[in-house]
C-alpha cells in the first residue's frame, strides 16, 4: 500500500516553495520562473520518487522469498521528463540461479 505522507510531505513543501516564490518575487518573469522551478522539483524530486520507491517496497513483498533474497538498495539517478531525479532500488539475489536482479 502507497504510504499517503510522504506524498503530504512533499504537497506541503511545494505549499511553501510557492509562497516564497511570491513573496520574493520582483517581476512576472520571476514569478514564472520560480513556479516552473518550485512544480518540476515537486514533480521529478518528490511525487515520482516516491511512487517508484512505493512500487519497490511493493514488488519486495510479492516477491517468491523462497527464492529471491533482498541483498541491498542501490541509487539510480534517471532523467525524465520533469528532470532528474535519484531513486533507492532493491536488490536481489537469486538462490537457484545465483544471479542478481533489480527491482
Amino acid at each position: 500500500m502507497l504510504s499517503i505522507l510522504p506524498i503530504i510531505s512533499s504537497v506541503l513543501l511545494l505549499i511553501d516553495n510557492v509562497f516564497k516564490v511570491f513573496l520574493s518575487s520582483s517581476s512576472l518573469e520571476a514569478l514564472e520562473r520560480g513556479l516552473q522551478e518550485a512544480s518540476q522539483e515537486f514533480l521529478g524530486g518528490r511525487l515520482i520518487t516516491t511512487t517508484l520507491e512505493a512500487i519497490d517496497i511493493k514488488l519486495m513483498t510479492q516477491r517468491d522469498k523462497s527464492r529471491l533474497r533482498a541483498v541491498g538498495k542501490r541509487q539510480r539517478e534517471l532523467i525524465s521528463l520533469a528532470g532528474r531525479i535519484t531513486i533507492n532500488r532493491r536488490l536481489y539475489r537469486d538462490q537457484k540461479l545465483a544471479s542478481m536482479y533489480f527491482s
